[in-house]
């Protein structure tokens, strides 16, 4: 049910972002229309120049399209200024909000790289630490065992030496929990992780 939920949602809200985008823009269109009046400079530099070229490569596409100028089209019109300066400034005014958008997308995307490397920082050294705490412990398990393993053999002497006085006492069972402790080899356990 959820995919396809998917694909009329999505398409609405591509055109709710397209309406946000020219009603944002309408407005920045309009300032840049006023500045292009006030400033030659810009209006004869910036803002006209981009209209003519517009306009130049649209009525190329379109002729191409149509199949009407199978040749080169080498005679366009050209826009009058008031045209020109209104087109230019909505052309300004919607590459402003697409470099916007296209600033935030590169920060969202440089921050939520950012954010998985400092989460794959954080789980490498709690791996680290998971295995030197296990690597610490198993040395102190070898350690106990062989403490074990000493105090089994000094009660092993100190009963045939008993025995000796007093023969008939029983041994198997001391030397059988001898044989029991196992050995561990920390090291080698390390060792195999790191491969």
């Amino acid at each position: 049910t959820i995919k396809t939920m998917v694909g009329p949602v999505v398409f609405p809200l591509a055109k709710l972002g397209v309406l946000v985008v020219k009603q944002i823009s309408k407005p920045l269109a309009k300032s840049i229309a006023v500045r292009a009046k006030r400033s030659k400079v810009f209006r004869d530099w910036v803002c006209v120049p981009i209209a003519q070229l517009f306009h130049f490569y649209e009525v190329k596409i379109k002729m191409s399209a149509l199949n009407l100028g199978t040749g080169n089209v080498t005679k366009v019109p050209r826009l009058s200024e008031a045209k020109a300066m209104e087109q230019g400034s909505e052309i300004l005014s919607e590459l402003i909000i697409l470099f916007i958008a296209i600033g935030v997308l590169v920060y969202e995307y440089r921050k939520s790289k950012e954010e998985k490397r400092e989460e794959e920082s954080e789980l490498k050294s709690d791996r680290e630490f998971i295995k030197k705490s296990v690597f610490d412990l198993e040395v102190k398990v070898e350690h106990h065992n062989r403490q074990i393993r000493n105090l089994i053999k000094t009660a092993i002497s100190q009963q045939e030496k008993r025995q000796k006085a007093r023969p008939g006492e029983d041994l198997t069972i001391l030397k059988d929990s001898l044989e029991e402790i196992p050995e561990v080899k920390p090291i080698l356990l390390l060792e195999d992780e790191k491969e």
